[in-house]
């Protein structure tokens, strides 16, 4: 008959890596008999600070301060000399923008310009117009600040009191959560809405 077996893994983390000491405890007619087992290392690809949403709240000015392991994957803010844009995908959400992002986007380019230089992108006759709900993404796309803080050497976003018309009810406007989409984007939204967001059912949820 062969014995049971029972394995006990005990876990030490040593500058990133994990060594696994295995211990096999044997029963046997009540028995119990110690072996040692083979060590093996597993190197852990966890990164010191993963890329999490952190809940920031604004200065008194307005200005939020980004994570610092976030602007590590922000390249483009050390290049713009303070340019960027919020665009506002529903209430109470925005995505960070380089102007360089914006001038690639054929449906940004042309609100940039119109803000920037008052440049229209097409002239129509004066009596023709589009519905409202087309026009209103001149008001989606806000021009930000985006400035180093010398101190703390870390990067601050001025918030702008454009943002308050689009302040959805029952928030919280002092609490700001920041993220990273699946797609890769820097985004700011009130934590109150992504909280309610990530509180739904899991199987009620779009991947």
């Amino acid at each position: 008959m062969h014995p049971l077996s029972h394995t006990t893994c005990i876990f030490r983390s040593n500058s990133g890596k994990v060594k696994t000491n295995v211990a096999i405890l044997l029963h046997n007619n009540g028995a119990k008999h110690m072996y040692s087992g083979q060590t093996r290392e597993i190197v852990s690809k966890m990164p010191k600070e993963p890329l999490i949403p952190v809940h920031v709240s604004p200065d008194p000015d307005g200005r939020i301060t980004l994570p610092k392991h976030f602007s590590d994957h922000l390249p483009w803010t050390e290049s713009t000399g303070g340019q960027a844009w919020l665009l506002l995908l529903e209430a109470g959400r925005y995505r960070l923008l380089s102007d360089e992002q914006v001038q690639q986007d054929p449906k940004l380019e042309p609100i940039r310009l119109l803000i920037l230089e008052g440049t229209a992108a097409v002239v129509s006759d004066p009596s023709s117009y589009k519905d409202l709900r087309a026009e209103s993404i001149v008001a989606r796309l806000i021009p930000v600040a985006v400035a180093l803080h010398k101190q703390s050497q870390r990067w601050r976003i001025s918030l702008p009191g454009e943002l308050k018309v689009f302040e959805p009810p029952d928030c919280n406007t002092s609490n700001f959560s920041v993220f990273f989409s699946l797609d890769g984007y820097f985004e700011i939204c009130y934590t109150d809405l992504l909280r309610r967001a990530a509180v739904v059912p899991l199987s009620n949820q779009q991947f």
